[in-house]
C-alpha cells in the first residue's frame, strides 16, 4: 500500500529516486537526536524537498512501518507493539 502510494507522488513529483533506495535509507538510518534530520537528509536520495513537505505523512508511515537496521531489523510499529502490547 505505502508503495502504491509513493508511485503516484512519485509521478506527481517527478521524483527520480525508487521505492527501494528509500526503504534501503530508512533501514540504513543512524540518527541519535534529532528525527527532523531525516526529512533534510531524504532530499539526498533524490526525493524533492516540496514532495517531503507536502506528503508528511507518507514519510511518516515509510519511517514507521520498515524496518531499522538500529531496531535490530524490526519497524518502529513493532517495537511499539513488543513493549505496550496489542491494545
Amino acid at each position: 500500500e505505502i508503495e502504491k502510494e509513493f508511485e503516484k507522488l512519485k509521478e506527481k513529483y517527478h521524483c527520480q529516486t525508487s521505492f527501494k533506495k528509500l526503504t534501503d535509507f530508512v533501514y540504513r538510518e543512524a540518527y541519535k537526536d534529532h528525527f527532523a534530520d531525516f526529512y533534510k537528509d531524504m532530499t539526498k536520495t533524490g526525493v524533492p524537498e516540496r514532495m517531503i513537505f507536502d506528503s508528511c505523512k507518507f514519510f511518516q508511515d515509510l519511517w514507521n512501518f520498515f524496518p531499522h537496521q538500529s531496531l535490530n531489523a524490526k519497524c518502529p510499529a513493532e517495537k511499539y507493539k513488543e513493549f505496550y502490547g496489542n491494545g
